[in-house]
């Protein structure tokens, strides 16, 4: 019964992070380009310009985020996503308005 729990609670949690990293992938850097990732790009200091960058991003959110949910055996995809969301810190130090 308790392994039956921990599965289900294992399969909602990574198809709600997966759909998370598509969802971000796809809505602000590919189908709606925002202004704050147009912002974050310019912060980032790559001589890339953000209509580049931010579709490249969303594309590999995307990429990750089927990993996180169709790979259910595997951890990597999720460590992955911890590493990537680390990259929040990054936001919190260079622009603390976001």
């Amino acid at each position: 019964m308790q392994n039956d729990k921990l599965s289900h609670v294992s399969f909602v949690s990574r198809l709600l992070l997966g759909f998370l990293f598509i969802y971000h992938g796809l809505v602000p850097k590919i189908l709606w380009l925002s202004a704050v990732e147009v912002d974050l790009v310019s912060l980032s200091g790559l001589s890339i310009p953000a209509s580049i960058a931010s579709p490249l991003a969303g594309i590999g959110e995307i990429i990750l985020g089927c990993l996180i949910i169709f790979f259910k055996k595997s951890n990597i995809p999720v460590y992955i996503a911890v590493v990537t969301l680390c990259l929040l810190f990054f936001v919190g130090v260079s622009s603390p308005k976001y």
